[in-house]
Protein backbone atom coordinates (compact mmCIF):
# COMPACT_ATOMS: atom_id res chain seq x y z
CA UNK A 1 0.00 0.00 0.00
CA UNK A 2 1.25 3.59 -0.96
CA UNK A 3 0.20 6.40 1.55
CA UNK A 4 0.43 9.42 -0.11
CA UNK A 5 0.66 12.46 2.35
CA UNK A 6 0.53 16.54 1.88
CA UNK A 7 3.91 17.62 2.93
CA UNK A 8 3.24 20.85 1.85
CA UNK A 9 0.56 21.96 4.90
CA UNK A 10 0.82 24.85 7.15
CA UNK A 11 -0.34 25.25 10.62
CA UNK A 12 -2.97 28.08 11.28
CA UNK A 13 -0.71 30.30 12.84
CA UNK A 14 1.38 30.35 10.20
CA UNK A 15 -1.15 31.16 7.81
CA UNK A 16 -2.82 33.99 10.12
CA UNK A 17 0.50 35.78 10.39
CA UNK A 18 1.02 35.44 6.28
CA UNK A 19 -2.63 37.34 6.04
CA UNK A 20 -2.13 39.70 9.05
CA UNK A 21 1.31 41.08 6.54
CA UNK A 22 -0.77 40.91 3.86
CA UNK A 23 -3.29 43.18 5.23
CA UNK A 24 -0.58 45.47 6.92
CA UNK A 25 0.64 45.78 3.20
CA UNK A 26 -0.07 49.64 1.53
CA UNK A 27 -2.45 48.28 -1.48
CA UNK A 28 -4.17 46.95 1.25
CA UNK A 29 -4.83 49.07 4.06
CA UNK A 30 -6.02 51.14 1.07
CA UNK A 31 -8.90 48.58 0.90
CA UNK A 32 -10.33 47.45 3.81
CA UNK A 33 -12.86 45.47 2.39
CA UNK A 34 -10.88 42.96 0.69
CA UNK A 35 -9.03 42.50 3.76
CA UNK A 36 -12.19 41.84 5.33
CA UNK A 37 -13.45 39.31 2.58
CA UNK A 38 -9.24 38.00 2.69
CA UNK A 39 -10.16 37.43 6.64
CA UNK A 40 -13.60 36.04 5.73
CA UNK A 41 -12.08 33.15 3.24
CA UNK A 42 -9.69 32.01 5.63
CA UNK A 43 -11.19 31.59 8.49
CA UNK A 44 -14.37 29.60 6.66
CA UNK A 45 -11.62 27.46 4.78
CA UNK A 46 -9.93 26.54 7.88
CA UNK A 47 -12.84 25.79 9.65
CA UNK A 48 -14.03 23.18 7.51
CA UNK A 49 -16.50 25.09 5.98
CA UNK A 50 -15.27 25.59 2.92
CA UNK A 51 -17.19 23.54 0.61
CA UNK A 52 -19.81 25.42 1.09
CA UNK A 53 -18.14 28.64 0.50
CA UNK A 54 -19.48 30.44 -2.64
CA UNK A 55 -20.71 34.23 -4.14
CA UNK A 56 -23.98 34.79 -2.16
CA UNK A 57 -21.86 34.05 1.24
CA UNK A 58 -19.44 36.49 0.57
CA UNK A 59 -21.99 38.71 -0.39
CA UNK A 60 -24.22 38.14 2.56
CA UNK A 61 -22.05 37.57 5.06
CA UNK A 62 -19.22 40.21 4.19
CA UNK A 63 -20.47 42.33 2.19
CA UNK A 64 -24.19 42.83 4.30
CA UNK A 65 -26.46 42.44 0.76
CA UNK A 66 -28.88 39.84 2.10
CA UNK A 67 -31.61 41.56 1.50
CA UNK A 68 -30.88 42.51 -2.07
CA UNK A 69 -31.73 40.77 -5.46
CA UNK A 70 -29.92 36.90 -6.16
CA UNK A 71 -28.20 38.81 -9.26
CA UNK A 72 -26.98 41.77 -7.43
CA UNK A 73 -25.37 39.98 -4.51
CA UNK A 74 -23.43 37.53 -6.92
CA UNK A 75 -21.97 40.35 -9.04
CA UNK A 76 -21.09 42.34 -6.24
CA UNK A 77 -19.09 39.39 -5.03
CA UNK A 78 -17.25 38.35 -7.87
CA UNK A 79 -16.34 41.75 -8.36
CA UNK A 80 -14.57 41.73 -4.93
CA UNK A 81 -13.26 38.11 -5.11
CA UNK A 82 -11.51 39.41 -8.79
CA UNK A 83 -10.51 42.36 -7.15
CA UNK A 84 -8.97 40.25 -3.85
CA UNK A 85 -7.76 37.63 -6.69
CA UNK A 86 -5.58 40.76 -8.50
CA UNK A 87 -4.16 42.11 -5.26
CA UNK A 88 -2.69 39.18 -4.11
CA UNK A 89 -0.89 38.34 -7.35
CA UNK A 90 0.90 42.15 -6.84
CA UNK A 91 1.20 41.48 -3.22
CA UNK A 92 3.36 38.65 -4.36
CA UNK A 93 4.79 39.87 -7.15
CA UNK A 94 6.46 42.86 -4.84
CA UNK A 95 6.67 43.15 -0.94
CA UNK A 96 5.44 39.38 -0.77
CA UNK A 97 7.63 37.98 -3.18
CA UNK A 98 9.77 36.36 -0.35
CA UNK A 99 6.79 35.29 1.81
CA UNK A 100 6.31 31.14 2.75
CA UNK A 101 2.65 30.74 1.66
CA UNK A 102 0.72 31.58 -1.81
CA UNK A 103 -2.94 32.01 -0.93
CA UNK A 104 -5.07 31.18 -4.63
CA UNK A 105 -8.64 31.50 -5.08
CA UNK A 106 -10.75 28.90 -6.99
CA UNK A 107 -12.61 29.83 -9.78
CA UNK A 108 -15.79 28.24 -9.01
CA UNK A 109 -15.44 27.57 -5.20
CA UNK A 110 -13.88 30.20 -2.71
CA UNK A 111 -12.27 27.46 -0.94
CA UNK A 112 -8.50 29.15 -0.07
CA UNK A 113 -5.46 26.64 -1.38
CA UNK A 114 -2.32 27.50 0.50
CA UNK A 115 0.83 26.37 -1.40
CA UNK A 116 4.42 26.81 -0.59
CA UNK A 117 6.42 29.16 -1.99
CA UNK A 118 9.78 28.95 -3.63
CA UNK A 119 11.29 31.67 -1.98
CA UNK A 120 10.25 31.44 1.70
CA UNK A 121 10.83 28.50 4.28
CA UNK A 122 10.35 30.20 7.59
CA UNK A 123 7.26 28.72 8.28
CA UNK A 124 6.75 25.69 6.16
CA UNK A 125 9.27 22.77 8.45
CA UNK A 126 7.50 23.77 11.61
CA UNK A 127 4.28 22.79 10.30
CA UNK A 128 5.32 19.60 9.47
CA UNK A 129 6.33 18.41 12.79
CA UNK A 130 3.48 15.82 13.73
CA UNK A 131 1.04 13.71 12.12
CA UNK A 132 -1.92 16.17 12.09
CA UNK A 133 -5.13 13.75 12.58
CA UNK A 134 -8.89 15.88 12.13
CA UNK A 135 -11.51 13.95 14.47
CA UNK A 136 -14.83 14.31 12.92
CA UNK A 137 -17.89 14.06 15.65
CA UNK A 138 -18.70 10.75 16.62
CA UNK A 139 -22.32 10.02 14.87
CA UNK A 140 -25.41 8.78 16.03
CA UNK A 141 -26.09 5.22 14.88
CA UNK A 142 -29.20 4.16 16.85
CA UNK A 143 -28.64 5.53 20.83
CA UNK A 144 -32.13 6.84 21.56
CA UNK A 145 -33.11 9.83 23.62
CA UNK A 146 -31.93 8.32 27.10
CA UNK A 147 -28.43 8.26 25.11
CA UNK A 148 -28.52 11.25 23.28
CA UNK A 149 -25.25 12.87 25.34
CA UNK A 150 -23.29 10.04 24.01
CA UNK A 151 -21.56 10.63 21.10
CA UNK A 152 -20.63 14.17 22.20
CA UNK A 153 -19.51 12.92 26.10
CA UNK A 154 -16.98 10.31 23.92
CA UNK A 155 -15.89 12.34 20.62
CA UNK A 156 -14.59 14.94 23.44
CA UNK A 157 -13.26 11.72 25.74
CA UNK A 158 -11.24 10.67 22.74
CA UNK A 159 -9.98 13.95 21.88
CA UNK A 160 -8.47 14.23 25.73
CA UNK A 161 -7.04 10.53 25.14
CA UNK A 162 -5.30 12.13 21.81
CA UNK A 163 -3.71 14.53 23.81
CA UNK A 164 -0.95 12.48 25.62
CA UNK A 165 0.22 11.78 22.27
CA UNK A 166 3.05 14.20 21.09
CA UNK A 167 3.49 12.45 18.14
CA UNK A 168 0.14 13.46 16.36
CA UNK A 169 -1.49 17.00 16.29
CA UNK A 170 -5.48 17.12 16.94
CA UNK A 171 -7.55 18.97 15.39
CA UNK A 172 -11.50 19.30 15.83
CA UNK A 173 -14.31 18.12 16.96
CA UNK A 174 -15.49 18.28 13.34
CA UNK A 175 -19.09 18.14 12.01
CA UNK A 176 -18.45 16.36 8.52
CA UNK A 177 -15.01 15.59 6.91
CA UNK A 178 -14.42 18.37 4.90
CA UNK A 179 -13.22 18.05 1.56
CA UNK A 180 -10.21 20.81 1.77
CA UNK A 181 -8.49 18.31 4.40
CA UNK A 182 -5.52 17.95 2.33
CA UNK A 183 -5.33 21.91 1.84
CA UNK A 184 -5.38 21.98 5.31
CA UNK A 185 -2.61 20.36 6.18
CA UNK A 186 -4.99 16.93 7.81
CA UNK A 187 -2.61 13.86 7.31
CA UNK A 188 -5.76 11.79 8.56
CA UNK A 189 -9.19 11.49 9.58
CA UNK A 190 -10.81 9.62 12.49
CA UNK A 191 -14.41 9.03 12.12
CA UNK A 192 -16.81 7.07 13.19
CA UNK A 193 -20.17 6.38 15.18
CA UNK A 194 -22.04 5.08 18.76
CA UNK A 195 -25.12 2.73 19.39
CA UNK A 196 -27.16 1.86 22.51
CA UNK A 197 -29.53 -0.55 23.37
CA UNK A 198 -30.22 -0.42 27.45
CA UNK A 199 -26.99 -0.77 28.96
CA UNK A 200 -25.17 -2.07 25.94
CA UNK A 201 -23.35 -0.04 23.99
CA UNK A 202 -20.71 -0.01 21.06
CA UNK A 203 -18.21 2.35 19.49
CA UNK A 204 -16.75 1.79 16.31
CA UNK A 205 -13.62 4.02 14.65
CA UNK A 206 -12.09 4.14 11.24
CA UNK A 207 -8.85 5.51 10.16
CA UNK A 208 -8.71 7.40 6.87
CA UNK A 209 -6.62 9.22 4.41
CA UNK A 210 -7.51 13.08 3.49
CA UNK A 211 -6.39 12.75 0.27
CA UNK A 212 -8.32 9.42 -1.01
CA UNK A 213 -10.50 8.91 1.59
CA UNK A 214 -9.16 5.25 1.67
CA UNK A 215 -9.58 3.42 4.99
CA UNK A 216 -6.58 2.01 6.67
CA UNK A 217 -7.59 1.10 10.18
CA UNK A 218 -10.72 0.06 11.95
CA UNK A 219 -11.82 -0.54 15.94
CA UNK A 220 -15.08 -2.05 17.14
CA UNK A 221 -15.46 -1.56 20.99
CA UNK A 222 -18.20 -2.63 23.49
CA UNK A 223 -19.04 -1.47 26.58
CA UNK A 224 -21.65 -1.28 29.36
CA UNK A 225 -23.38 2.38 30.30
CA UNK A 226 -24.30 3.30 33.89
CA UNK A 227 -27.38 4.70 34.78
CA UNK A 228 -26.18 8.27 34.60
CA UNK A 229 -24.89 10.63 32.07
CA UNK A 230 -21.50 9.26 32.35
CA UNK A 231 -18.76 7.23 31.13
CA UNK A 232 -18.26 3.48 32.32
CA UNK A 233 -15.73 3.14 35.20
CA UNK A 234 -12.50 2.29 32.81
CA UNK A 235 -13.63 4.15 29.54
CA UNK A 236 -10.42 6.64 29.87
CA UNK A 237 -8.45 3.60 29.75
CA UNK A 238 -10.23 2.23 26.64
CA UNK A 239 -10.07 5.61 25.51
CA UNK A 240 -6.26 5.95 25.97
CA UNK A 241 -5.73 2.33 24.18
CA UNK A 242 -7.59 3.42 21.23
CA UNK A 243 -5.55 6.31 21.16
CA UNK A 244 -2.51 4.56 21.49
CA UNK A 245 -3.13 2.06 19.13
CA UNK A 246 -4.05 4.71 16.40
CA UNK A 247 -0.62 6.45 17.74
CA UNK A 248 1.61 3.16 16.67
CA UNK A 249 -0.51 2.80 13.31
CA UNK A 250 0.20 6.24 11.81
CA UNK A 251 3.45 5.54 13.05
CA UNK A 252 3.96 2.96 10.86
CA UNK A 253 2.20 5.00 7.73
CA UNK A 254 4.27 7.39 8.26
CA UNK A 255 7.05 4.55 7.42
CA UNK A 256 5.49 4.20 4.24
CA UNK A 257 5.96 7.77 3.42
CA UNK A 258 9.39 7.94 4.29
CA UNK A 259 10.12 5.38 1.31
CA UNK A 260 8.36 8.03 -0.86
CA UNK A 261 10.69 11.00 0.38
CA UNK A 262 13.64 8.33 0.26
CA UNK A 263 15.45 9.94 -3.32
CA UNK A 264 14.88 13.87 -1.91
CA UNK A 265 18.35 14.96 -0.79
CA UNK A 266 18.74 15.12 2.91
CA UNK A 267 19.32 18.91 3.25
CA UNK A 268 15.81 19.65 1.67
CA UNK A 269 13.82 17.34 4.00
CA UNK A 270 11.32 18.99 6.02
CA UNK A 271 11.28 18.58 10.02
CA UNK A 272 8.37 15.58 9.80
CA UNK A 273 10.41 13.91 6.83
CA UNK A 274 13.50 14.28 9.21
CA UNK A 275 11.86 12.89 12.47
CA UNK A 276 10.78 10.10 9.85
CA UNK A 277 14.53 9.65 8.48
CA UNK A 278 15.52 9.45 12.10
CA UNK A 279 13.39 6.39 12.90
CA UNK A 280 14.45 4.56 9.16
CA UNK A 281 18.00 4.31 10.91
CA UNK A 282 16.35 3.02 13.93
CA UNK A 283 14.86 0.39 12.02
CA UNK A 284 17.72 -0.29 9.68
CA UNK A 285 20.92 0.65 11.69
CA UNK A 286 22.57 1.43 8.07
CA UNK A 287 25.17 4.10 8.31
CA UNK A 288 24.13 5.45 5.13
CA UNK A 289 20.56 6.01 6.94
CA UNK A 290 22.51 7.35 9.54
CA UNK A 291 24.57 10.04 7.40
CA UNK A 292 21.45 10.83 5.63
CA UNK A 293 19.24 11.60 8.92
CA UNK A 294 22.35 13.20 10.43
CA UNK A 295 22.62 15.74 7.26
CA UNK A 296 19.07 16.49 7.37
CA UNK A 297 18.53 17.17 11.09
CA UNK A 298 21.56 19.67 10.90
CA UNK A 299 20.21 22.23 7.83
CA UNK A 300 16.23 21.79 9.63
CA UNK A 301 18.01 23.06 13.00
CA UNK A 302 20.33 25.37 11.40
CA UNK A 303 16.71 26.98 9.47
CA UNK A 304 14.14 26.48 12.49
CA UNK A 305 16.40 26.93 15.20
CA UNK A 306 13.34 26.66 18.17
CA UNK A 307 11.85 23.33 16.62
CA UNK A 308 12.40 20.94 19.59
CA UNK A 309 11.25 18.05 17.02
CA UNK A 310 14.62 18.54 14.55
CA UNK A 311 16.83 19.39 18.30
CA UNK A 312 15.81 15.14 19.31
CA UNK A 313 16.55 14.17 15.63
CA UNK A 314 19.97 15.89 15.38
CA UNK A 315 20.89 15.19 19.13
CA UNK A 316 19.79 11.21 18.60
CA UNK A 317 21.65 10.67 15.25
CA UNK A 318 24.80 12.30 17.03
CA UNK A 319 24.73 10.08 19.98
CA UNK A 320 24.35 7.12 17.47
CA UNK A 321 26.97 8.37 15.83
CA UNK A 322 29.34 8.48 18.87
CA UNK A 323 28.02 4.86 19.70
CA UNK A 324 29.02 3.36 16.60
CA UNK A 325 32.52 5.13 16.46
CA UNK A 326 35.56 2.76 17.11
CA UNK A 327 38.06 5.18 18.10
CA UNK A 328 38.70 4.76 22.02
CA UNK A 329 39.65 8.59 22.18
CA UNK A 330 36.24 9.67 21.47
CA UNK A 331 34.01 11.40 24.20
CA UNK A 332 30.99 11.94 23.51
CA UNK A 333 30.25 15.01 21.86
CA UNK A 334 28.65 18.17 24.01
CA UNK A 335 26.15 19.20 21.38
CA UNK A 336 23.19 16.78 21.82
CA UNK A 337 23.07 17.87 25.89
CA UNK A 338 22.87 21.17 24.50
CA UNK A 339 20.29 20.40 21.84
CA UNK A 340 17.96 18.98 24.44
CA UNK A 341 18.36 21.18 27.31
CA UNK A 342 17.55 23.79 24.33
CA UNK A 343 14.62 21.61 23.25
CA UNK A 344 13.82 21.16 27.19
CA UNK A 345 13.71 25.07 27.26
CA UNK A 346 11.25 25.55 24.97
CA UNK A 347 8.99 22.99 25.44
CA UNK A 348 9.62 21.45 28.98
CA UNK A 349 6.36 19.29 29.09
CA UNK A 350 6.93 17.23 26.62
CA UNK A 351 7.71 13.47 27.36
CA UNK A 352 9.87 13.09 23.70
CA UNK A 353 12.60 15.83 24.80
CA UNK A 354 12.45 14.33 28.30
CA UNK A 355 13.11 10.73 27.36
CA UNK A 356 15.57 12.23 25.22
CA UNK A 357 17.49 14.63 27.34
CA UNK A 358 17.78 11.59 29.64
CA UNK A 359 19.27 9.52 27.33
CA UNK A 360 22.10 12.59 26.66
CA UNK A 361 22.69 12.94 30.33
CA UNK A 362 23.44 9.11 30.43
CA UNK A 363 25.59 8.96 27.97
CA UNK A 364 27.20 12.18 28.88
CA UNK A 365 27.93 10.79 32.27
CA UNK A 366 25.87 13.03 33.81
CA UNK A 367 22.39 11.41 35.38
CA UNK A 368 21.87 13.43 37.84
CA UNK A 369 18.12 13.76 37.86
CA UNK A 370 18.23 10.69 35.62
CA UNK A 371 16.06 8.41 37.86
CA UNK A 372 13.50 11.24 38.26
CA UNK A 373 13.42 11.49 34.60
CA UNK A 374 12.47 8.09 34.45
CA UNK A 375 10.02 7.62 36.96
CA UNK A 376 8.27 11.11 35.80
CA UNK A 377 7.93 9.44 32.49
CA UNK A 378 6.60 5.96 34.00
CA UNK A 379 2.58 5.53 34.10
CA UNK A 380 1.25 8.02 31.89
CA UNK A 381 -0.34 7.09 28.91
CA UNK A 382 2.19 6.46 26.07
CA UNK A 383 2.36 4.83 22.64
CA UNK A 384 4.51 2.04 21.84
CA UNK A 385 7.03 3.65 20.63
CA UNK A 386 7.36 5.90 23.51
CA UNK A 387 7.11 2.94 26.01
CA UNK A 388 10.32 1.10 23.91
CA UNK A 389 12.06 4.31 24.33
CA UNK A 390 11.91 4.69 27.87
CA UNK A 391 11.77 0.82 29.03
CA UNK A 392 15.64 1.14 27.05
CA UNK A 393 16.95 4.11 28.88
CA UNK A 394 15.79 2.25 32.36
CA UNK A 395 17.21 -0.84 30.84
CA UNK A 396 20.90 0.72 29.64
CA UNK A 397 21.40 3.02 32.63
CA UNK A 398 20.57 0.06 35.21
CA UNK A 399 17.17 2.79 36.66
CA UNK A 400 15.10 0.10 36.79
CA UNK A 401 15.85 -2.95 34.94
CA UNK A 402 12.53 -4.90 35.92
CA UNK A 403 10.42 -1.83 35.02
CA UNK A 404 12.47 -1.13 31.75
CA UNK A 405 12.21 -4.88 30.38
CA UNK A 406 8.60 -5.14 30.94
CA UNK A 407 8.01 -1.28 29.18
CA UNK A 408 9.98 -3.37 26.00
CA UNK A 409 7.95 -6.51 26.06
CA UNK A 410 5.17 -4.08 25.82
CA UNK A 411 6.48 -2.09 23.19
CA UNK A 412 7.35 -4.82 21.28
CA UNK A 413 4.26 -6.67 21.52
CA UNK A 414 2.41 -3.64 20.41
CA UNK A 415 4.50 -2.96 17.54
CA UNK A 416 3.71 -4.88 14.26
CA UNK A 417 7.60 -4.25 12.90
CA UNK A 418 9.80 -4.73 15.69
CA UNK A 419 12.66 -2.53 15.96
CA UNK A 420 16.30 -4.00 16.78
CA UNK A 421 17.17 -1.73 18.92
CA UNK A 422 14.26 -2.64 21.74
CA UNK A 423 14.78 -6.14 20.98
CA UNK A 424 18.61 -5.86 21.70
CA UNK A 425 17.72 -3.83 25.34
CA UNK A 426 14.80 -6.97 26.18
CA UNK A 427 17.60 -9.52 25.36
CA UNK A 428 19.92 -7.49 27.53
CA UNK A 429 17.46 -7.91 30.68
CA UNK A 430 16.74 -11.51 30.42
CA UNK A 431 20.63 -12.02 30.14
CA UNK A 432 21.07 -9.55 33.00
CA UNK A 433 18.41 -11.47 35.00
CA UNK A 434 19.72 -15.06 34.21
CA UNK A 435 16.78 -15.47 32.21
CA UNK A 436 18.63 -17.14 28.92
CA UNK A 437 15.17 -18.33 27.25
CA UNK A 438 13.43 -14.71 27.49
CA UNK A 439 17.04 -13.50 25.83
CA UNK A 440 16.58 -16.09 22.88
CA UNK A 441 12.80 -15.25 22.50
CA UNK A 442 14.25 -11.29 22.30
CA UNK A 443 16.47 -12.17 19.75
CA UNK A 444 14.43 -14.43 17.76
CA UNK A 445 12.22 -11.59 16.83
CA UNK A 446 14.49 -10.11 14.55
CA UNK A 447 16.86 -11.41 12.03
CA UNK A 448 20.58 -12.22 12.65
CA UNK A 449 21.97 -8.65 12.15
CA UNK A 450 25.62 -8.33 11.34
CA UNK A 451 26.07 -4.82 13.28
CA UNK A 452 28.71 -5.68 16.36
CA UNK A 453 25.93 -5.45 19.59
CA UNK A 454 23.63 -7.65 17.85
CA UNK A 455 26.72 -10.61 17.53
CA UNK A 456 27.99 -9.29 20.93
CA UNK A 457 24.44 -10.45 22.47
CA UNK A 458 24.20 -13.90 20.65
CA UNK A 459 27.64 -14.88 21.23
CA UNK A 460 26.91 -13.97 25.06
CA UNK A 461 24.07 -16.74 24.58
CA UNK A 462 25.75 -19.03 22.78
CA UNK A 463 28.50 -18.98 25.45
CA UNK A 464 26.38 -18.99 28.27
CA UNK A 465 24.58 -22.17 26.94
CA UNK A 466 27.91 -23.76 26.64
CA UNK A 467 27.98 -23.73 22.57
CA UNK A 468 31.80 -22.52 22.58
CA UNK A 469 31.83 -22.96 18.85
CA UNK A 470 28.81 -21.30 18.03
CA UNK A 471 30.09 -18.68 20.19
CA UNK A 472 33.79 -18.43 18.78
CA UNK A 473 32.18 -18.55 14.96
CA UNK A 474 30.17 -15.55 16.08
CA UNK A 475 33.33 -13.79 17.73
CA UNK A 476 35.02 -14.59 14.14
CA UNK A 477 31.71 -12.77 12.15
CA UNK A 478 32.09 -9.58 14.74
CA UNK A 479 35.75 -8.78 14.09
CA UNK A 480 35.02 -9.15 10.19
CA UNK A 481 32.21 -6.32 10.42
CA UNK A 482 34.74 -3.99 12.52
CA UNK A 483 38.09 -5.74 12.81
CA UNK A 484 38.96 -3.06 15.81
CA UNK A 485 36.12 -4.19 17.83
CA UNK A 486 39.18 -6.52 19.68
CA UNK A 487 40.87 -3.26 20.71
CA UNK A 488 37.78 -1.16 21.52
CA UNK A 489 35.00 -2.79 22.02
CA UNK A 490 34.60 -2.56 25.77
CA UNK A 491 34.93 1.46 25.45
CA UNK A 492 32.08 1.56 23.12
CA UNK A 493 29.71 -1.15 25.05
CA UNK A 494 30.88 1.03 28.23
CA UNK A 495 29.36 4.53 26.13
CA UNK A 496 25.89 3.07 26.30
CA UNK A 497 25.57 0.50 29.19
CA UNK A 498 26.05 0.55 32.75
CA UNK A 499 29.57 -0.85 33.46
CA UNK A 500 27.73 -3.64 35.89
CA UNK A 501 26.29 -4.48 32.33
CA UNK A 502 29.23 -4.77 30.99
CA UNK A 503 31.53 -6.35 33.83
CA UNK A 504 28.69 -8.89 33.38
CA UNK A 505 28.87 -9.32 29.34
CA UNK A 506 32.64 -9.84 30.36
CA UNK A 507 32.24 -12.42 32.69
CA UNK A 508 30.25 -14.29 30.30
CA UNK A 509 32.53 -14.06 27.25
CA UNK A 510 35.96 -14.90 29.34
CA UNK A 511 35.56 -18.71 28.94
CA UNK A 512 36.40 -17.82 25.05
CA UNK A 513 39.74 -16.84 25.94
CA UNK A 514 39.23 -13.74 23.05
CA UNK A 515 40.99 -11.08 25.50
CA UNK A 516 38.69 -8.62 24.75
CA UNK A 517 37.10 -7.83 27.98
CA UNK A 518 38.69 -6.49 30.61
CA UNK A 519 36.60 -5.83 33.47
CA UNK A 520 36.23 -2.53 35.06
CA UNK A 521 35.02 -1.08 38.36
CA UNK A 522 31.52 -1.09 38.19
CA UNK A 523 30.35 2.99 38.65
CA UNK A 524 27.58 3.59 40.76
Amino acid sequence: MTIRVNMDRFDHGAISRHVDRICESDAFQASPKLCQVLRYLVEKTLSGEGTSLGQYAVADDVLGLGGQAASSRGAAARMQIGRLRKQLEAFYGSVGRDEPIRIEIPKRNYRLRFRPSAGGLEETPRARERTILGVIQLADLGIGNDHAWLPQTLTSELLMAFGAFSEIAITGPMKTMPAAGVDRGIDFFLTGGVRAQGSAAQLSLQLVTSQTGLQLWTRVVSFELTGDQTLPTGSWELLARIADELADETGVLACEEMRQTASKPAAELSVRETRLASWRFVLTGMPEDLTRARESAAAVVEAVPDCPTAMICLAMMELAAYLGDPRPSVRCPIVPLELLERAHSISPGDPWVSVHRGFALWMAKEPVGLEAICHGLDGRPASGSFCGMLGSLMAVSGIDLERGEALLLEALARSPQPLYWYCHHAALCGFLRGDLDAMQRALDRIAVRVDPFSLVLRMVLASERGNRREACGLATMILEVMPEFAGCGEVMLRRLLHDDHVDRIAAAVRPLGLGWFEAQPATA
